[in-house]
């Protein structure tokens, strides 16, 4: 039996919305960090949108240097212990 006719629909249904809630808290983060460096949020969460973290990641570091990924997982782990409304 392959992986897909292994989960019921309540397991998919929750990987999607887990998949969902990991994307929104990135975009928080990539939000709130590219407005403390002065780079355009939009610009930055449409980056990750489209083409993934590392790019988002790259754009903010293009203005902050090499530091903007240890500034992300620090507001991600941040995050992980508040709790903010969808």
């Amino acid at each position: 039996m392959d992986m897909h006719h292994s989960f019921s629909p309540s397991a998919e249904w929750r990987a999607a919305r887990e998949s969902e809630l990991e994307f929104i808290e990135m975009a928080r983060a990539i939000r709130d960090l590219a407005r403390e460096l002065g780079v355009a949020p939009d610009q930055a969460v449409d980056r990750l949108a489209e083409r993934g973290l590392h790019a988002a990641l790259s754009l903010l570091a293009e203005q902050a240097g090499p530091t903007v990924e240890a500034r992300f997982l620090q507001r991600r782990a941040q995050a992980a212990t508040t709790h903010r409304p969808l």
